[in-house]
């Protein structure tokens, strides 16, 4: 790097046109300078910069004045004396409002300056303080402070991506849930989201492709990526960052990284993604810049409150707007869509990612890494592996993350389930079980967690992910001047601020948050507690609200009226039947301890509207849009976001009486038990150690000749899962065999189901029943005016 520095400023020749850019893009980080203007030109005055610097003895302002210079300097000193001379003069800056006098002088060169040169000007002013930067501490502050200056990029251009990379860097860090400051990443699982494993002329599942993020940007104009709460969506964008932001990188791709918040794009530019970019990235380097690409980076766009309904034009307006301009690549993070999405997230330059849970082997790798105070390996990890945490605790970084930070203050305290562990860990943070973190007394304690229900009501009611810091202190002395608690507001806060983990305080926008969204869910939930009094409502369906209600209904546990309100609660419209399917199982395993006849009405419940609303998409159209689906590619939608839902041992139970009730029930007609026992018997073989075999022997000994075609097809394709086929299934096979056309007829059939779009099907069929009608007139009046003779 030295040599290539050197080379730099030796390559430098040019004082306007390369050597302030440089001193531009250093004196702004240097130690304590609060303000740079550059002066050169007719109102230069003798100084090139003039800087302004806080004195941290008297804190008082200090003006410097920068001389430019390119070369060695020598005892030819003629235009260094004049602009020195100028110096003395009073001048304006801040644009004229504000008069100043210089207090120092800063000469800086590209090469050395001769001794001799130092000594006259020390002579010559001695009463003026005069300090001289040669080319060797030019490269040394060059190389401490923008060390991508040095690359073959334009200054500006450097500056930019060195700022964006340094300041995602600081954000990383503030918002890190560990306490050691060692860099600490475990590479993300990314796989391509698959529309569909039903395929025509293929059985079993395909092998997952896994994607690097960094080489599909390359070929994607638009990319979304979903992932759980705490899968770490936020933290593949700023690895995405540190790559772009390498120059040598930039100078392959030609491409720009901006970053936002989905709702800093809405609330500041509109949605507008040109805004953005224009906000974001300088004048200067956009012009430098003019046939580069811009790689536009949206996170959490799941943070917003909408209905569903606008959530997904919303994303398909991004969508369309990166589509429709050719420098744009986007980049949109968001928890699980699932089947929330409009079709236009299914084109073909949409490519859709998923961030995948951490193995169980790597739960336990991260888990052991941070651990570093507890004998993990060898003394909890089987009470780890047998703990019920494990049944349904998201495999996320953040949650071995929070899982590792209890095991490292108590060895014994295992959280039975996901809700338990963020109660357990809040009550770590707040300092109930620490008291080096300085929360001494138990009054402080409930104080700070009562404080943070009412902040986190704030958040979630107001969708502000940050509040003013001024509100948040208005809140601490609410609460205390109500209360005769002894404690003073503003130590009470400043011990929130230096010792709660999960606090993230911005200096510059003087604003105050927590570091993941879902401890404002948590704390929003817990709020209601008391009182039990969060009502259960249609928000139950919003994707916005669904994660309040399952931290309120985990932490309430035993809840049978809530659970039965939700249950019976019905959807008004087709995107909240889709999330009804998809999320009920998260509320039913929070509520554990609630008596499993309620369980069992839930599972009977999901699987009966799956049925209802699979069979009301393929004969009435959906008002959606998986009219542009084919059924088979529905059908396998629904059996999977079940089977991703239900496949728990604690769900065994009421699998196997929901599908004895189904057999027997007499309001159900056989085609809509066969989709019922269809969606329940895919969960059922999914739930690991059942003790049983039998795979889907027990639909097909009711409803072996029963069956839809469809559902003989998908089952056709779950069988090539299976290790051993039943005799049951190969008869299933053969009946499967004898109703499938020969020759040519087949590959038509086959279309039909797999590769036709359900409106196409649905239209058919109308104009086919219009036609036959038609026809059926024509030939009842034509048999009626035969038998009344001619007319």
């Amino acid at each position: 790097m030295a040599k290539l520095a050197s080379a730099k400023l030796d390559s430098i020749t040019d004082e306007v046109t390369d050597l302030h850019p440089l001193l531009h893009a250093v004196l702004p980080k240097l130690p304590r300078v609060q303000t740079v203007e550059y002066h050169h030109g007719i109102t230069e005055m003798g100084a090139d910069f003039v800087l302004s610097r806080l004195n941290d003895t008297f804190h008082t302002v200090e003006y410097i004045a920068v001389i430019a210079k390119v070369g060695r300097i020598v005892q030819d000193l003629t235009a260094i004396e004049r602009q020195i001379g100028e110096c003395d003069m009073a001048r304006l800056i801040q644009g004229g409002k504000k008069k100043i006098r210089i207090n120092e002088i800063w000469v800086v060169a590209t090469k050395n300056i001769t001794h001799g040169a130092r000594e006259k000007i020390f002579h010559k002013y001695s009463t003026r303080k005069i300090e001289f930067v040669d080319g060797a501490t030019l490269e040394r502050l060059v190389d401490q402070y923008v060390p991508l200056a040095w690359s073959r990029l334009p200054i500006a251009v450097g500056e930019y991506l060195q700022d964006l990379h340094t300041r995602t860097q600081a954000q990383d860090r503030s918002v890190s849930l560990l306490i050691s400051n060692e860099a600490f990443y475990v590479a993300q699982d990314l796989y391509r989201v698959r529309d569909t494993e039903y395929r025509h002329k293929a059985k079993g599942r395909l092998k997952p492709e896994r994607v690097d993020i960094a080489a599909l940007t390359d070929s994607h104009r638009c990319i979304l990526i979903e992932g759980g709460v705490g899968s770490g969506k936020s933290k593949l964008l700023r690895q995405l960052i540190a790559h772009t932001t390498v120059p040598d990188n930039f100078a392959k791709t030609k491409v720009l990284p901006v970053t936002a918040s989905y709702t800093e794009l809405m609330k500041d530019h509109s949605g507008d993604l040109t805004a953005l970019i224009s906000h974001r990235v300088p004048e200067a380097v956009t012009k430098l810049c003019s046939d580069s690409e811009y790689l536009v980076l949206i996170d959490a766009f799941d943070e917003r409150r909408t209905d569903n309904d606008s959530e997904a034009d919303e994303l398909n307006a991004l969508l369309n707007q990166a589509s429709a301009e050719s420098r744009i690549r986007l980049v949109v993070t968001t928890r699980f869509l699932k089947g929330r999405q409009h079709g236009a997230v299914l084109r073909s330059e949409v490519a859709r990612l998923e961030l995948q849970p951490l193995s169980l082997k790597r739960t336990f790798e991260f888990i052991i890494k941070l651990c570093k105070e507890v004998n993990v390996k060898n003394r909890i990890l089987e009470d780890l592996k047998r703990s019920p945490l494990f049944r349904n605790l998201p495999r996320s970084p953040m949650s071995a993350i929070l899982l590792a930070r209890l095991l490292n203050e108590n060895q014994q305290e295992i959280p039975s389930n996901i809700t338990e562990l963020y109660s357990k860990y809040s009550e770590l943070i707040l300092g109930r079980w620490d008291e080096k973190k300085g929360l001494q007394s138990q009054k402080e304690y409930q104080a700070l967690d009562a404080i943070l229900m009412r902040l986190s009501r704030q958040m979630i009611d107001d969708q502000r992910p940050f509040i003013s810091t001024i509100e948040v202190k208005d809140v601490f002395k609410n609460y205390l001047a109500e209360r005769n608690l002894a404690i003073d507001p503003e130590e009470l806060y400043d011990k929130m601020v230096d010792r709660c983990e999960i606090v993230l305080v911005d200096d510059h926008s003087g604003t105050l948050g927590l570091k993941h969204r879902s401890f404002a869910e948590f704390f929003y939930a817990k709020s209601f507690i008391a009182d039990q009094s969060l009502v259960i409502d249609s928000r139950v369906h919003n994707f916005y609200w669904m994660n309040t209600f399952f931290f309120y209904l985990g932490l309430r546990k035993d809840c049978p009226d809530e659970l039965s309100a939700i249950i019976d609660m019905s959807a008004d419209t087709e995107s909240e039947e889709w999330l009804k399917i998809i999320n009920m199982s998260n509320y039913l395993l929070a509520g554990y301890t609630t008596p499993y006849r309620v369980i069992e009405k839930g599972v009977r419940d999901v699987a009966v509207t799956a049925a209802n609303l699979y069979r009301r998409i393929v004969t009435k159209g959906s008002k959606i849009w998986f009219n542009t689906l084919p059924r088979m590619q529905v059908l396998y939608l629904l059996q999977l976001f079940i089977r991703q839902g239900y496949s728990y041992m604690f769900f065994m139970d009421a699998i196997e009486s929901a599908a004895l009730e189904i057999e027997e029930s007499s309001i159900l007609d056989d085609e809509t038990k066969a989709y019922v026992l269809f969606f329940l018997n895919v969960a059922y073989i999914d739930i690991e150690d059942r003790g049983n075999e039998e795979t889907f022997d027990f639909m097909l000994k009711r409803s072996l000749k029963a069956l839809p075609v469809d559902v003989q097809l998908a089952l056709n394709h779950e069988g090539g899962r299976v290790k051993e086929r039943t005799a049951l299934m190969r008869k299933q096979d053969r009946q499967l065999r004898r109703i499938m056309p020969r020759g040519g007829a087949q590959e038509i059939f086959s279309r039909e189901w797999y590769e036709q779009p359900i409106g196409v099907t649905i239209l058919r069929s109308t104009r086919a029943r219009e036609k036959g009608e038609k026809r059926k007139r024509r030939d009842s009046t034509t048999k009626a005016n035969g038998e009344n003779g001619p007319a």
